[in-house]
């Protein structure tokens, strides 16, 4: 199963992150097999996506992580196919419900 995720780069206090598309089993910091894009949350404007290149992965069948999705969603024009947007429906409309009734997010896992 591939996965569309962030990878940590950079150094101490100095985080640098690139969008990549990975095998999910294996660990974050082994090869990806594209990068997808790149993010510095010190430079608020420093990001990039290959937008084609991520909307072919999406077809594919590739998986998307939560922050990767808020990342993409926020900044570009890709459609996403249905079952991701269901996905992430769902979450969003637990963390709305934990909002107004004051749960937090590990209570609301547990039920």
């Amino acid at each position: 199963m591939l996965t569309i995720r962030f990878r940590r780069l950079g150094k101490k206090d100095a985080p640098f992150y690139h969008l990549v598309v990975a095998n999910s089993k294996d660990h974050v910091s082994k090869g990806s097999l594209e990068v997808l894009g790149y993010m510095d949350p010190i430079k608020k404007e420093n990001k990039t996506i290959k937008t084609d290149r991520v909307s072919y992965w999406l077809a594919q069948g590739a998986k998307i992580s939560e922050r990767a999705y808020k990342f993409i969603r926020n900044d570009s024009a890709i459609v996403f196919p249905a079952h991701i947007l269901k996905e992430f429906a769902k979450i969003q409309k637990s963390f709305e419900l934990s909002q107004n009734k004051g749960i937090s997010k590990k209570e609301l896992n547990k039920k």
